[in-house]
């Protein structure tokens, strides 16, 4: 890619690049001070982790289990098999079974 080119591709990355807090990121965010591709995970180096964020929910008195909110463990091999049949499911990235979604269920129930 010619320099000129080179340098409208990385004002136009400047220009649609976001923070994690929505702020516009610099050109040296996305390309680095050397002009190579930075690590795009490294505006995310200080996402709390699973824990932390389960910890603030729990704190915050909401539920985190599926029987909290009312759903009987009855209803978790039906919601599996809906779940499993919905056209959506074949985006994922690779296929998932009815017993596997219940697993999950089961593991948040």
């Amino acid at each position: 890619m010619p320099g000129a080119e080179r340098g409208q591709a990385r004002d136009a990355a400047a220009r649609t690049a976001r923070e994690p807090n929505g702020a516009t990121m610099s050109p040296v965010h996305i390309l680095g001070d050397r002009g190579e591709v930075a690590d795009p995970l490294a505006p995310y180096a200080e996402v709390p982790s699973p824990e932390a964020f389960e910890e603030l929910v729990r704190a915050a008195g909401m539920p985190t289990r599926l029987h909290d909110i009312g759903i009987p463990a009855a209803d978790l091999e039906s919601i599996a098999v809906q779940t499993a049949t919905l056209a959506m499911m074949q985006n994922a990235p690779r296929a998932v079974e009815a017993a596997e979604i219940r697993s999950w269920l089961e593991a948040v129930w």
